[in-house]
């Protein structure tokens, strides 16, 4: 009987460490482009540590608290995230179909690419299905507001919030295993 509760025990420990070892929490971004200025074309600016500047097309501007693209070209440097991205969600108003899109890219390749076909609000999401380092996100438009960018990273997988890893240890606990 000893037997069966200890094999009962350390089974409950296997599977609670397997559930802690194969978790994975995501973290996300957000970014606003509130504090973009005129005159901003050939600068750089930082917002939440990510370094954003216009390309080549450089015309732009400010409407219902929107940064819009008349046309232009974003480029926001992604290659200081210490956790992969996972995906990349644009939150945006636009005004041209066919006339917006969006990549991500890990050197000169692009990983993903999405144009928006519809006018109005729209949510472009770029997915990282290659599960690549990704370095840069471009949006390209011709006439479109951006309300907001979420960039969503997978954490990494030891850094377990401490609720999470306080709720395992209550149901091993639970369990009679400590």
């Amino acid at each position: 009987m000893k037997n069966i509760q200890i094999f009962i025990q350390l089974s409950i420990v296997f599977i609670i460490i397997f559930l802690i070892s194969t978790i994975t929490y995501a973290e996300s971004i957000t970014l606003t482009l509130k504090y973009v200025e005129e005159n901003m074309c050939n600068q750089t600016w930082i917002e939440q540590g990510i370094e954003i500047n216009f390309g080549e097309k450089c015309n732009y501007g400010i409407h219902e608290g929107m940064l819009c693209l008349w046309p232009a070209i974003l480029n926001f440097n992604l290659s200081s995230l210490n956790n992969r991205i996972n995906h990349i969600e644009i939150d945006i108003e636009n005004w041209c179909s066919g006339c917006t899109s969006a990549y991500i890219f890990k050197g000169a390749t692009v990983i993903d690419t999405i144009t928006c076909e519809l006018s109005g609000s729209n949510t472009l999401i770029l997915s990282n299905k290659m599960n690549k380092a990704i370095e840069k996100l471009t949006l390209s438009s011709g006439e479109c507001g951006i309300k907001e960018i979420r960039i969503v990273m997978d954490k990494d997988a030891n850094t377990i919030p401490l609720s999470e890893r306080n709720a395992l240890i209550d149901l091993y606990n639970q369990t009679g295993g400590g």
